[in-house]
């Protein structure tokens, strides 16, 4: 089986080895407001303005709103042009940037003066270096709880946090800790980049434009969400303390929506989050944001995560339909689940280029829309093959469907298959709450030891024979979809933009900017890193 696939399987980690390449030294090159945003947030600015907006937002939005070229110098050196000047903290510096006392235009002007920009560019090596470490320090902090408490048996079993509100989440993590689970996944809410461009989207469809993200000052008193930076501060103690009487460290996931990976990642760089559930990938096909602008906030995101010790989630593999729409006709179901190999292959090849390790990543398995397929159990035996040897060090990551159905009846019967034909499992997500989690546990537990115990008895495994034909079609999907994207870019496979309309643009385009004078904040960090 190895020497039928192994000449394709080449090709494809090539192809994607290459478009990974072009693909990270642009987004190496460049910013985003969603990277300025973050690069505040590392500086400290953090909480709302006068008017109830995030003040990093606040900030990049007064200070280079959508104009390339203000990006393209970055938030970073005028900034910290106006801290020096005002002999500031950033924090004490913030509000007064955000309600326009202070015009980052006008301090940027001492950037051309050769002494007072040494001074500057002195003053931010020593913020971000102070940011790095208490970075460094929670990754230490993290080392030293799992060399006390002891790892949790793998594979990891993941629930969802579902209270909305940090009042009720903190109760809710003490019982699902308490009940065998080794991982908590909270979503992050929407950010307001996100809500407005969605809202813009919206009212240039001519579908009325939703509500816009909510302004008026936070009373300091009011109930964070659940998702917020403060609250999984919150949380993380009652993890640690519940993870304590379990005598197990317990990991924090975060999962954001579109445009706010790079924020995010500060967030588990800070709050010492464990688990970044994000992918450009994911941003581009699921989430419909423009390419270059997902790659670019996922490059920064992904370093930072590494420097902190995070793992990264990589996508369970796209369904990618964008050939088929432009043809009229649908492809058959291992084309798509070749296509989806292929993007899973060029994201981890990007995440190899940010830094990551194999075991820095967690290699998403058994998509829930293929477990919808005619023929889920030949397709899926023959995605976890090929996907194994593609990528034989990456543990992979389960997620069960979160609707009940013939997806989710298949996944329960085809997990066993993980450890059998596609390696370690990682991590395997239940989706189960406070009464069903100890049960939850349990059976996630039982079959990864059925699956553990077959894969022993039945080395050397036989695949069937159909289920070898259909891993050759997709191997060979795969090589052409990355063929395809080499040759024709996104168009390819995402679709052109039409200009007249009856296709909407891709989500923040023009966010995106090279670098002129803005600093890559994490660059010297990330070499180190992977050294």
């Amino acid at each position: 089986m190895d020497r039928l696939l192994a000449p394709r399987l080449d090709a494809i980690r090539a192809r994607a080895e290459s478009l990974a390449a072009s693909l990270a030294a642009t987004a190496d090159a460049s910013t985003t407001v969603g990277i300025e945003r973050a690069t505040l947030r590392l500086l400290g600015v953090h909480g709302l303005d006068r008017a109830g907006v995030p003040l990093a937002a606040s900030i990049v939005e007064r200070a280079i709103g959508e104009d390339p070229a203000r990006l393209a110098r970055g938030i970073l050196l005028p900034f910290v042009a106006a801290v020096v000047l005002y002999e500031a903290s950033p924090s004490e510096l913030a509000l007064d940037v955000a309600d326009g006392s202070i015009d980052l235009d006008l301090e940027a002007e001492a950037l051309a003066d050769p002494v007072r920009r040494a001074t500057i560019d002195a003053a931010a090596a020593g913020l971000i270096r102070a940011a790095l470490a208490r970075v460094q320090a929670n990754r230490t902090a993290r080392a030293e709880l799992i060399g006390m408490l002891g790892e949790a048996a793998s594979p990891l079993v993941g629930v969802p946090l579902r209270s909305a509100l940090v009042d009720a989440a903190r109760d809710e993590a003490a019982v699902l800790v308490a009940g065998g689970a080794d991982v908590l996944q909270v979503d992050v809410p929407a950010s307001r980049e996100l809500a407005e461009r969605l809202a813009d989207r919206s009212s240039a469809a001519g579908h009325g434009a939703p509500a816009r993200a909510r302004s008026g000052r936070q009373e300091e008193d009011e109930v964070a969400p659940t998702g917020s930076q403060r609250a999984l501060a919150e949380i993380r103690a009652v993890v640690d303390e519940a993870a304590a009487e379990r005598r197990a460290y317990v990991r924090l996931a975060a999962s954001a929506l579109q445009l706010s990976a790079a924020e995010l990642a500060v967030v588990l760089a800070f709050e010492r989050l464990d688990i970044l559930d994000g992918d450009p990938i994911d941003e581009i096909f699921g989430g419909g944001v423009d390419p270059v602008r997902a790659i670019a906030d996922h490059a920064f995101a992904r370093r930072l995560a590494m420097i902190a010790g995070g793992i990264v989630r990589v996508t369970d593999g796209p369904l990618v339909v964008g050939p088929d729409l432009a043809r009229g006709t649908p492809a058959p179901s291992d084309v798509r689940a070749g296509r989806a190999l292929a993007l899973q292959a060029l994201s981890v090849a990007l995440g190899r280029r940010s830094g990551l390790s194999d075991a820095g990543m967690l290699l998403g398995s058994l998509p829930g829309w293929i477990l919808d397929e005619h023929d889920a159990t030949s397709t899926s035996l023959a995605y976890l093959l090929v996907q194994h040897q593609l990528h034989p060090g990456i543990a992979l990551a389960l997620r069960e469907p979160p609707v009940a159905g013939a997806a989710r009846s298949r996944w329960a019967a085809l997990r066993t298959l993980a450890p059998i034909v596609g390696g370690r499992t990682g991590l395997v997500s239940r989706d189960t709450d406070v009464d069903g989690v100890a049960e939850a546990v349990d059976d996630a537990r039982t079959a990864a030891e059925t699956g553990a115990a077959l894969a022993d008895a039945l080395r050397p495994l036989a695949i069937p024979e159909h289920a070898r034909e259909i891993a050759g079609h997709l191997a060979d999907a795969a090589d052409a979809t990355l063929a395809q994207l080499e040759t024709r870019g996104w168009d390819a496979l995402v679709g052109p933009v039409d200009v007249a309309g009856t296709r909407p643009g891709r989500l923040a385009t023009g966010t995106c900017a090279r670098r002129a004078d803005a600093p890559e904040i994490l660059a010297m960090e990330a070499r180190r890193g992977r050294a």
